[in-house]
């Protein structure tokens, strides 16, 4: 029965995403590399990976900030939680697709598919010019797709 709850959540999440989350997108810029973004206001965080392993977590602040995803071994499926407390807009650049996480909502971006092993530069920036970020993201890596989407 919480598998089947689990899969109705995330149908649900795909639909309500697919009709009213612009954003939401696939990556593949003629390579193996996928991401989606979805934004959610009331996340379930009580689903256990079976194999995870941090890559990076921190505070955004200022006007951008850059993180290092280090992918390496079996954890090449990424998760990132994207949690903007402040007033202004959060852009995240990955691999070249840059996403929007709106003032005062969480978003998560996450692998659509296995990623190269290999150091990425995660770029955070506020979406307007001489304003500052205020929030947080934390990146989970994983070693299966199911794991790493939310």
């Amino acid at each position: 029965m919480k598998k089947h709850r689990l899969i109705t959540l995330i149908l649900a999440l795909c639909l309500v995403a697919t009709f009213s989350v612009p954003a939401l997108a696939a990556c593949n810029n003629g390579s193996s590399f996928g991401s989606a973004y979805v934004e959610v206001t009331d996340p379930n965080p009580g689903i256990e990976p079976r194999s995870s392993t941090g890559s990076f977590s921190g505070t955004l602040s200022g006007e951008y900030h850059n993180y290092d995803m280090v992918l390496q071994g079996d954890y090449r499926y990424f998760q990132m939680t994207i949690t903007n407390s402040g007033d202004v807009d959060i852009q995240v650049n990955v691999n070249g697709t840059v996403y929007t996480v709106d003032a005062h909502t969480t978003g998560y971006i996450w692998s659509t598919n296995k990623w190269w092993a290999g150091t990425y530069k995660i770029g955070f920036s506020a979406a307007t010019a001489g304003q500052s970020m205020n929030g947080y993201v934390t990146c989970t890596l994983y070693t299966t797709l199911e794991e790493a989407e939310p």
